[in-house]
């Protein structure tokens, strides 16, 4: 909110191409920030699954620790 605020107040110089600019960077940065980053990346993170990791391999498995019942002590 800050930033776009900041390149909104470009537009109180008075020349009509700081008004366009002031709005079009005012519009894309609250549009990224409430849109894309709230909606778009989760969804393409969940279309794309496991390879939506790639280049590295920090979704490829369980981090240790993690498997489940596996690691629970036995209640012998």
């Amino acid at each position: 909110m800050t930033l776009a605020a900041s390149f909104a107040l470009a537009a109180l110089i008075p020349l009509a191409p700081f008004y366009e600019l002031a709005f079009a960077m005012a519009a894309g940065v609250l549009i990224d920030a409430f849109l894309v980053r709230s909606v778009l990346v989760p969804a393409l993170i969940s279309l794309f699954g496991r390879a939506s990791g790639w280049p590295g391999k920090r979704l490829a498995k369980p981090p240790l620790g993690l498997g489940g019942a596996r690691n629970l002590p036995s209640r012998d």
